[in-house]
């Protein structure tokens, strides 16, 4: 064969390959979804956001209570001393369930301790025949129906925390139930562990009452940031981030189109899409 022949038959051949391209080129659209790639409906849902953290239950409501005992002031000396009393009688033990008024200790000059509410006995810490001052702590008091998770929220998620938020709280000592809870107070003094910052947060438990709740169970809880109901969804891998705008592949007919979007909550997983899209549509999930 010629050198000539040979470059008409390449010519052909590259004519045809050519040819061959630019007909699948027209049978696909350009960016029409591949075989494996994902293509999914934008459809109405309810979207929330939330914050997880751990920490421990606690019972901020309690009393330490002390005898009322007379003081004396040394004059001469400018100093005040507390007068003594021996306990005659303490009628509770640590557990004991106790009921607002009932008395719980007494002196030998018939001074009194009553429980200043309903609660369960915590601490004992006198006997009958101790000697005591109005320091000694004779009994520590709390009331179980209020409970509450300490817990630390890291420096990045405590802007989003406020009072007033729902949480779901669960407890190690019994997984296969959910404390519904609300936030109740977010402290801004920070508490530094291990070069990690932290805010502490406390997080009071709805019906705690119903069971035996201890102090110091550990427990963990999320906490509800942000909600939206009845809104447009798409998956978070369906959108990519380009020179600070939001884009998304439509699919079109039989090819894809690139859009902008506007977007709202996100999970994680789901975002809100607040414009740019239709209920119906489908976008190419990366």
């Amino acid at each position: 064969m010629t050198r000539r022949k040979i470059a008409i038959f390449v010519l052909i051949v590259a004519v045809v390959v050519g040819g061959g391209f630019g007909l699948c080129s027209w049978l696909v659209a350009p960016g029409a979804p591949t075989a494996n790639q994902e293509v999914v409906e934008v459809q109405r849902g309810n979207l929330e956001t939330t914050i997880s953290t751990t920490g421990n239950l606690a019972m901020p409501y309690r009393a330490k209570l002390t005898f009322d005992i007379d003081i004396v002031i040394d004059l001469e000396t400018m100093t005040i001393e507390s007068e003594t009393g021996t306990v005659q009688r303490v009628y509770v033990e640590t557990g004991d369930s106790v009921e607002q008024g009932e008395i719980l200790a007494f002196l030998d000059d018939m001074t009194f301790i009553f429980a200043p509410f309903n609660g369960v006995i915590a601490y004992v810490g006198a006997k009958a025949g101790d000697e005591v001052t109005d320091d000694t702590v004779i009994v520590v008091m709390y009331n179980p129906h209020i409970v509450e998770l300490d817990a630390i929220v890291d420096e990045l998620d405590i802007s989003q925390v406020e009072r007033g938020q729902e949480a779901r709280v669960t407890i190690d000592a019994l997984p296969d139930v959910e404390f519904s809870g609300l936030v109740t107070e977010v402290t801004m003094t920070p508490i530094v562990q291990e070069w990690i910052v932290g805010y502490p947060v406390a997080i009071r438990l709805q019906l705690a009452g119903e069971y035996q709740l201890l102090e110091g169970l550990s427990a963990s809880a999320d906490i509800i940031v942000g909600q939206a109901e009845n809104v447009l969804l798409i998956p978070d891998r369906a959108i990519k981030t380009s020179g600070g705008r939001q884009l998304v592949q439509v699919v079109v007919g039989g090819g894809t189109e690139e859009r902008e979007i506007q977007t709202g909550l996100s999970d994680g997983q789901w975002t809100e899409v607040t414009g740019g899209l239709h209920e119906g549509e489908r976008v190419v999930v990366r």
